[in-house]
């Protein structure tokens, strides 16, 4: 799923330019995005072959980490006029 220089930036992002660090980064992402679309495509119409909620989790789990990393390249905003709350720190709460 991963290539080298992929997996040699999730393990040492300082291993490559900065230049080059933006294109493993929109890769990267966009590898994660699709497998957890693919994920619950899987979970959720086919019953056949439904993965069982521990397989899932674990898969999540090593998913997790790479979103919350360096690899992210969203920044979170906060405007004091409108304190509004994303889906996810609504779940975070929840």
């Amino acid at each position: 799923m991963l290539t080298k220089s992929e997996r040699r930036f999730i393990h040492d992002p300082n291993s490559v330019s900065k230049s080059y660090k933006v294109v493993l980064k929109s890769r990267i992402n966009k590898k994660i995005r699709r497998c957890g679309s693919d994920l619950k495509l899987i979970t959720e119409k086919n019953s056949e072959l439904q993965l069982n909620l521990g397989v899932f989790a674990e898969l999540f789990y090593y998913s997790e980490p790479l979103r919350n990393s360096v690899i992210s390249t969203k920044k979170k905003h906060t405007d004091a006029k409108s304190p509004k709350m994303s889906i996810l720190d609504m779940n975070k709460m929840a």
